[in-house]
């Protein structure tokens, strides 16, 4: 059973660490990341992020137990863990299967992560608009035409990355 855990980012390697001593070989963990850009000091620098910040997904099959996760709850390096996880097992694997057909040769997910809403605003995640917020105009499969501010313009799809707002 698949359950999401929200971890302190500084101690997730040591969180993995513990959950792998107490639960065993069966464990499977799924964290969904992404390379993007970001000027500092007027260099461009690429970084790997976590895609859910402090979320991940953990699965093992003795977290049918409610008990067994009580026990696990104060695990070093664990915030929480978020309810709802047995109603909700077809949506996080379903977007468990999502995100890991749009992984690359490296496991980092593609551009296509997100549906495109014309109603929505976005943010770029890399490039030289990195951090600025866009509306999309239209769009296909290749191209993008967006409105930042009062500026029109035309952009290749898989050159930027972008999030929802």
């Amino acid at each position: 059973m698949w359950i999401i855990a929200k971890t302190d980012n500084n101690k997730i390697n040591y969180l993995l660490q513990n959950l792998s001593l107490k639960l065993g070989s069966n464990l499977k963990t799924y964290i969904p990341k992404i390379k993007v850009q970001s000027y500092q000091k007027n260099k461009l620098k690429n970084k790997i992020i976590n895609v859910l910040g402090d979320y991940i997904f953990v699965n093992h099959q003795s977290f049918e137990n409610n008990n067994f996760l009580n026990y696990m709850k104060n695990i070093k390096g664990l915030k929480y863990f978020l309810s709802g996880h047995k109603e909700s097992q077809s949506e996080i694997i379903n977007f468990i299967n999502k995100c890991r057909n749009l992984e690359n040769k490296e496991g980092l997910l593609a551009h296509d992560l997100y549906d495109l809403d014309l109603r929505k605003k976005y943010c770029f995640s890399n490039g030289p608009l990195t951090g600025k917020l866009f509306k999309i105009i239209d769009f296909n499969k290749q191209n993008l035409n967006i409105l930042i501010g009062k500026f029109k313009t035309k952009l290749n799809r898989k050159s930027y990355i972008f999030k929802p707002v």
